[in-house]
């Protein structure tokens, strides 16, 4: 397979589903993961929302590098294809990051975070 068609089925995995399994891990190397609804913008960094006290997010403080999954669990065995990804992940400002149009609580107790591929 090409890199064009590796970057085409990369791209269409991306488009094609909703949800990411996100691994983080501490200071110790103790492994954690989650499942997380993501967007992502022009350069296919990945972006969610998540609970200031979540214990990915606590991991992520303390160890940038993630890894993350992305692929529709509805293929049949031995067909499906997917993306196993490595990066970093860092909180983004959210105030800069969402135009400053949201406020109130919701932020206070959650945080938008930014996940960069790893090339």
């Amino acid at each position: 397979m090409s890199t064009t068609d590796i970057n085409r089925l990369a791209k269409e995995i991306i488009t094609s589903n909703n949800y990411m399994i996100l691994s983080s891990a501490n200071n110790l190397g103790i492994p954690w993961i989650c499942i997380l609804a993501y967007a992502y913008d022009q350069k296919y960094n990945f972006y969610f929302v998540s609970m200031n006290n979540a214990k990915h997010v606590q991991q992520i403080g303390e160890h940038s590098d993630v890894a993350v999954a992305i692929f529709d669990s509805r293929q049949l065995i031995m067909k499906g294809v997917g993306l196993q990804i490595e990066g970093k992940c860092y909180r983004v400002d959210d105030k800069k990051a969402m135009g400053g149009g949201i406020r109130g609580n919701f932020f206070e107790k959650m945080a938008l975070w930014c996940f960069s591929q790893k090339f």
